[in-house]
C-alpha cells in the first residue's frame, strides 16, 4: 500500500502540479494582486480521469481528520450559488446531482473594476452537496459534502482556501491538505467549457460558480 500511495502522489504531481516553482509563485502573486488567472493547462482535463479512478487512494495519502466539525449544520439555510441543475460528471464529485450553498461572507466578494478579477474575503465558505444519483427523491439526503473555506493563515490552505470533504454516513470530516482540490479549482481562473464559463479567463479566486453579490 505504501508503494501505491507514492505512485499516486508522483502521478498527481506529474499531471497536476505547476511545471515549476516560478509558476507556483506566479499563481500566488496573481491572487494577491487581483490579476488575471494563470494560463490554461490541458493536463487538468486529462487528470480529472485519474482523480475519478484513484480518489479513494488519493484521500488516504493526503488527508487528515478534522479536529472539530467545520461544515455548519445549518448550511442548507444559506443561499445557493446556482439555480440550474448540476448533474454533469465532475472529477472528484461524481456524477450525481449537486447543490452549492454559500455563506454571507462569500457573497461579499470584491471585483476588480479593471480586470474583473474576483476575490473572496476571509471566512467565505462554499458547501457542495453530492447525491447518489442524478435524480434524487424529495426525501433523499446527500452522500457527500465538500467545502472550501477562505483561510489564508491556515497551515492547510492551498490558494488561501482550506478544502474539506465529509462522508455524510460516517460524519467524519477530512482536510485535503495537498494540491488535490486546489489544482482542479485553479481551472476556474481560466476559460472553461461548461456554463457559466469564463471567456475572458479572469481570476475567480478558484470558484467556478460566482454567487450573486450581497454587499
Amino acid at each position: 500500500m505504501g508503494r501505491l500511495k507514492e505512485r499516486f502522489k508522483r502521478l498527481v504531481k506529474r499531471l497536476f502540479m505547476p511545471a515549476s516553482s516560478e509558476e507556483k509563485q506566479r499563481i500566488s502573486k496573481i491572487s494577491a494582486a487581483h490579476a488575471t488567472g494563470p494560463g490554461f493547462s490541458p493536463r487538468v482535463l486529462f487528470a480529472g480521469i485519474i482523480i475519478a479512478l484513484t480518489l479513494p487512494l488519493g484521500i488516504m495519502s493526503c488527508t487528515q481528520t478534522s479536529e472539530k466539525p467545520t461544515i455548519p449544520r445549518d448550511y442548507q439555510t444559506w443561499e445557493q450559488s446556482i439555480d440550474r441543475v448540476l448533474n454533469q460528471p465532475i472529477p472528484g464529485h461524481g456524477d450525481g446531482l449537486r447543490k452549492i450553498y454559500y455563506n454571507t461572507l462569500a457573497g461579499q466578494y470584491t471585483e476588480n473594476p479593471s480586470t474583473g478579477a474576483i476575490l473572496f474575503p476571509e471566512g467565505a465558505m462554499f458547501v457542495k452537496e453530492t447525491y447518489a444519483n442524478e435524480n434524487p427523491g424529495p426525501s433523499d439526503q446527500p452522500v457527500m459534502l465538500t467545502a472550501m473555506v477562505k483561510n489564508s493563515s491556515s497551515p492547510y490552505q492551498r490558494g488561501s482556501w482550506v478544502w474539506i470533504m465529509k462522508q455524510v454516513s460516517g460524519g467524519v470530516e477530512t482536510i485535503l491538505n495537498e494540491e488535490f482540490c486546489f489544482t482542479c479549482h485553479n481551472g476556474a481562473n481560466e476559460p472553461f467549457p461548461f456554463p457559466p464559463g469564463n471567456s475572458q479567463g479572469r481570476f475567480q479566486d478558484f470558484v467556478f460558480y460566482i454567487p450573486k453579490p450581497n454587499l
